[in-house]
């Protein structure tokens, strides 16, 4: 990993030994030269990205499970133990997820506050903002699709898709904030700010590979082998491609409201059925 960096003469900001503008110092040409948010983020050292993205991963994952297990011990661990089994139990279970990702807006807001001016300056225009309806549509008739060939063939739906289910049929309001607003800026910080970001700084191809898949593996529970849950695999890849080649082309923003607007019509459409 690359720890080459350098630093600006007047204000001792670090950053990469690429970068020759100071996002602070040199804020109009900094943001002239940013095509996109991620190339801002780019002016980071690479080994700080590497654990933000860490941090990131662990607020959204690890610590919802933390709390769950702290405030309601499972009773027959499980090895295979996920914590999208648990979060329609109760409200405080819910509440626990929507803890970790606010942790995660908040820990991005803190430890990118010096590169926030170039993450949102070209983040949201209405080229973007189209494309951004355009690629949530293509996305919501990808689910479409699945969801009729789950019917037809009657595949049973995943885990996490029964969690949601049961999630937004018994706690409406708190599932709207933790499935609707929640997933959708702590996934997109995590996984295009954080895993894109970090291993597009090596390979184009491999970060939407990388940071597809997973995505795609956080949405399964692989480790049981049940078909529904290998097959509901490549729907969430093609999903995470869409999400990191919206954060590439137009930035954070726009995807964040393509997730937002997917994530949103589900949501509609499990209180509708």
């Amino acid at each position: 990993m690359s720890n080459i960096t350098n630093s600006c003469p007047s204000c001792n900001l670090k950053r990469s030994a690429s970068s020759s503008l100071c996002p602070k110092c040199d804020k109009k040409a900094f943001l002239d030269k940013c095509k996109s948010g991620y190339d801002a983020i780019n002016t980071m050292p690479s080994s700080k990205h590497f654990w933000f993205t860490v941090l990131f991963l662990f607020l959204n994952m690890v610590l919802p499970a933390i709390i769950i297990i702290s405030v309601a011990p499972p009773t027959d661990f499980d090895l295979n133990f996920n914590i999208t089994d648990t979060i329609s139990d109760s409200p405080l279970s819910i509440a626990s997820l929507i803890i970790g990702q606010l942790a995660v807006v908040i820990a991005f807001l803190l430890l990118y506050r010096k590169y926030l001016a170039g993450v949102f300056a070209k983040s949201m225009n209405i080229k973007a903002f189209l494309t951004a309806l355009v690629i949530a549509v293509i996305a919501i008739g990808i689910g479409l699709g699945w969801d009729w060939i789950q019917s037809f063939f009657q595949i049973a739906a995943n885990e996490n898709q029964e969690s949601i289910i049961i999630m937004a049929k018994n706690y409406p309001a708190l599932s709207f904030v933790q499935v609707v607003i929640g997933a959708a800026l702590a996934e997109e910080i995590a996984f295009r700010v954080g895993i894109f970001g970090f291993v597009n700084r090596k390979s184009k191809v491999l970060a939407y590979i990388v940071s597809a898949v997973f995505f795609a593996l956080v949405h399964v529970s692989i480790t049981t082998g049940s078909p529904q849950e290998l097959l509901s695999l490549p729907m969430y890849i093609i999903m995470g491609l869409f999400l990191a080649y919206t954060y590439e082309k137009h930035g954070l923003l726009a995807s964040i409201t393509v997730h937002t607007i997917n994530n949103l019509v589900g949501w509609v459409q499990i209180l509708m059925s």
